[in-house]
């Protein structure tokens, strides 16, 4: 009798077969039967297809960018900042930045100055359109991106900033970290001010909840430090102590002025 080598359902069983093959099975298999996964077969394939995802994103395929643009990985923006994190423990995702732009083409100036506003304007328009995307660039990101050191881009952009008296959403600024984060003075100094916080965001370049949240983690620093020590409030505060010094640096001055005194009696 001749043995009959196409079932019925073939190619029902061929696709189930195939698919055995796919990066989502070989990876499966890692987890259940060399990870110690085998008891949490759920967990398993809910890992495996998180994984996927992120393969797929970091893996930018060519058609997906335009000519003068590559893929990037940065830190999710908006993420919440508390003792001991920083960028091995953030949530990441990758972007397009745009590397040249018709912007960047010579003009009629000074070889000098036409070098220097070309680098101005690439740094800019890289930190919003990572900005634009759900993401935000550091320093360090700038600095890999133009092969410029990070003092001269510290001093660029503090310099950039202080014309335009706008702030760029870099990570240090939108995340309350580094040693940029002049922006937060900026942001009190209105508060104090009696300015509304959607009038301050709109004039700082900053979202509603953001400034929401520098008013509120200063007026908890402000008043943990007048019933604690200063190196009790980091851990109370869930904050970094380069931020909590920050802060109470901030405070001291507007007490020395007596805004500060001014504003609570309002």
């Amino acid at each position: 009798m001749k043995r009959n080598y196409h079932p019925k359902n073939s190619k029902a069983e061929m696709r189930k077969r195939m698919s055995a093959k796919s990066l989502k099975a070989m990876l499966a298999y890692k987890f259940l039967n060399e990870y110690g996964y085998s008891n949490g077969l759920v967990a398993a394939q809910a890992i495996v297809e998180d994984i996927v995802r992120l393969v797929e994103a970091y893996f930018v395929h060519q058609q997906h960018l335009k000519i003068g643009e590559m893929p990037w990985v940065a830190s999710v923006k908006g993420q919440s900042q508390f003792y001991g994190k920083n960028i091995h423990n953030t949530e990441k995702k990758v972007i397009k930045l745009t590397i040249f732009h018709e912007e960047d083409l010579p003009k009629e100036e000074a070889e000098k100055t036409k070098y220097r506003r070309i680098q101005i304007s690439r740094l800019v328009r890289w930190t919003k359109e990572a900005n634009q995307q759900g993401a935000c660039l550091t320093i360090e990101d700038l600095s890999a991106l133009s092969l410029m050191s990070i003092s001269t881009i510290s001093e660029e952009l503090k310099e950039y900033q202080g014309k335009d008296k706008a702030s760029l959403p870099l990570r240090g600024y939108l995340e309350d970290i580094g040693r940029g984060t002049t922006h937060k003075k900026q942001i009190l100094n209105l508060h104090l001010q009696n300015y509304l916080s959607s009038d301050i965001a709109r004039m700082t370049s900053h979202s509603k909840d953001a400034v929401d949240r520098y008013i509120n983690d200063f007026q908890i620093i402000s008043m943990l430090s007048k019933k604690f020590d200063k190196e009790i409030i980091p851990v109370l505060a869930r904050k970094s102590k380069t931020l909590v010094n920050e802060y109470l640096k901030i405070c001291r001055g507007y007490q020395e002025k007596g805004a500060l005194a001014a504003r609570q009696a309002i």
